[in-house]
């Protein structure tokens, strides 16, 4: 109880509480004051926040409340998207609109960076009308403009991630002294991603091991990815294995999904080693997939005398 001890007890907290739990009270004590509250209803007031916190750990501890959620495929494209829609990437429009003063959100380096680098454009620009109520997204490249619902649900897709990650690194950004000098860090957040391969080309699969690892060693982001792409798995291998790059095996965790003899679904975890390689290999149908094929392939042709 010694954190809820050294709480403050003020007019406003006491107010906002039993504003909430029992509003036929309120004016009692209103007129209260830190002095002469009476040692029951600090201890009422003690027991009842150590309740509300128990409860909201349980229902949604720390690590929840710091994790985003980006899924597969089904990302709403629209001409106007419209901010009171409850689909994620209208929410995530609606984020970015709450913290802007103008008409227009103009996406920051990062984001930038990353569309050039997938060959998309120079940056977002989000439109909204004067009430906030609609919003259109475009994609501008040389000054031209283009609504980003032209370009189909890969680039919508990739767009929605960077958007994410823009907003995260923002929200959990901190300014520090280090000596006499002001410096930038970031407390850890998470985005849980579905597929994040899907209607992207295999090289563009392979560049998402880059994005998600310059956003994790930039701004301490971590990443829960389910995926089916080998070149994103690859990547991440090839990443390790270069001595240049700071990626080490302790930043990648594996967890394979394959069903035994019985059919159940069991989680196997593999590492990455130091040289790239992996620690055992994964189930039939993934990786040795595309070497079936191109064997079968090699049989089915005429054997020359």
């Amino acid at each position: 109880m010694s954190s809820f001890e050294a709480m403050e007890y003020d007019e406003g907290t006491i107010q906002f509480w039993y504003d909430i739990n029992h509003p036929e009270t309120v004016s009692t004590f209103l007129s209260l004051s830190k002095d002469n509250l009476t040692a029951e209803l600090k201890e009422e007031y003690q027991k009842e926040m150590f309740y509300n916190c128990v409860v909201n750990e349980i229902v949604s501890p720390w690590f929840v409340q710091k994790l985003s959620f980006v899924d597969s495929s089904t990302n709403k494209i629209s001409r106007i998207y419209n901010v009171e829609d409850t689909d994620k990437f209208s929410q995530i429009l609606c984020k970015l609109v709450n913290h802007t003063k103008s008409n227009e959100y103009i996406t920051g380096s990062f984001v930038n960076k990353w569309l050039a680098k997938f060959g998309i454009g120079d940056k977002l620009i989000i439109v909204g009308s004067d009430e906030w109520m609609g919003a259109k997204i475009y994609l501008e490249n040389n000054g031209v403009r283009r609504l980003l619902a032209d370009e189909g649900y890969g680039i919508t897709q990739l767009a929605s991630l960077l958007l994410q990650i823009d907003i995260l690194k923002g929200k959990y950004k901190y300014d520090y002294f280090e000596g006499n000098e002001m410096k930038v860090a970031y407390h850890s957040s998470f985005i849980s991603i579905e597929e994040p391969e899907v209607h992207l080309h295999p090289k563009y699969q392979s560049m998402l091991a880059d994005l998600f690892v310059e956003a994790y060693q930039k701004y301490n982001i971590h990443f829960i990815i389910e995926t089916h792409s080998e070149y994103l798995i690859r990547k991440l291998q090839v990443m390790i294995a270069d001595k240049e790059n700071p990626l080490t095996p302790n930043d990648i965790s594996l967890n394979y999904v394959e069903k035994d003899e019985n059919g159940v679904s069991k989680n196997r975890k593999i590492e990455i080693l130091d040289d790239g390689d992996l620690s055992e290999p994964f189930g039939t149908g993934f990786f040795d997939e595309a070497d079936s094929l191109a064997m079968q392939l090699f049989r089915s042709k005429p054997i020359l005398s």
